[in-house]
């Protein structure tokens, strides 16, 4: 990583990095003068539509920590709004703070170095590894790109399976524990229409 930090001979047209609690890397944008994608590898955070305007309404998306829907009553709303500013607020004045000392101890050579809070708003996208499907309504903008799937591969055919039994018996130790007695009659029914 230092070699990488302080090469003088390298240039990239574009800087991608994971959007969770690794801020110090923003640097890396700034020092090639590229441009900066940050993924996530899940739903992404509220604070995360900040770095590229897009609006995130306490009033009806639910905090990803939370079990809201976006169906919330008066209080749920509040406690919503009362977890995102606290979480907003603690991000600001707690975790960046470590991080931009971080970003300014490693990039410390690096000629007029803004800081975090400025490299952050510098974002030109920002992808969601998560499908509107599994999640609730929210406003997108153009550069708040949800991607969910990308990284599945197509899917393989299955093997043939010669013995349905086999299948039973699997099956019956799956399901033993789950409502056992429905679980047996489904599969005996499935099993009795294939075997």
């Amino acid at each position: 990583m230092q070699k990488l930090i302080h090469s003088t001979d390298l240039h990239f047209d574009l800087v991608v990095i994971e959007a969770f609690f690794n801020e110090c890397f923003l640097g890396f944008a700034h020092k090639f003068q590229a441009p900066l994608v940050q993924t996530c590898t899940y739903g992404g955070s509220n604070f995360m539509a900040d770095w590229v305007g897009s609006p995130n309404p306490y009033s009806y998306v639910p905090d990803e920590f939370i079990e809201y829907t976006d169906k919330m009553n008066f209080w749920q709303r509040m406690y919503n709004s009362f977890l995102g500013t606290l979480k907003h607020v603690g991000r600001q004045m707690i975790h960046l703070p470590r991080q931009n000392a971080a970003l300014h101890k490693y990039f410390n050579y690096t000629d007029n170095l803004p800081s975090l809070w400025e490299l952050e708003y510098k974002t030109s996208l920002v992808l969601l590894n998560t499908h509107l499907i599994f999640s609730y309504p929210k406003p997108f903008i153009p550069n708040y790109v949800q991607v969910g799937g990308m990284h599945v591969k197509p899917p393989k055919k299955l093997p043939q399976v010669r013995n349905m039994k086999l299948i039973f018996l699997i099956c019956m130790t799956c399901f033993k524990s789950v409502c056992f007695i429905s679980s047996v009659r489904l599969i005996r029914l499935v099993c009795g229409l294939l075997c």
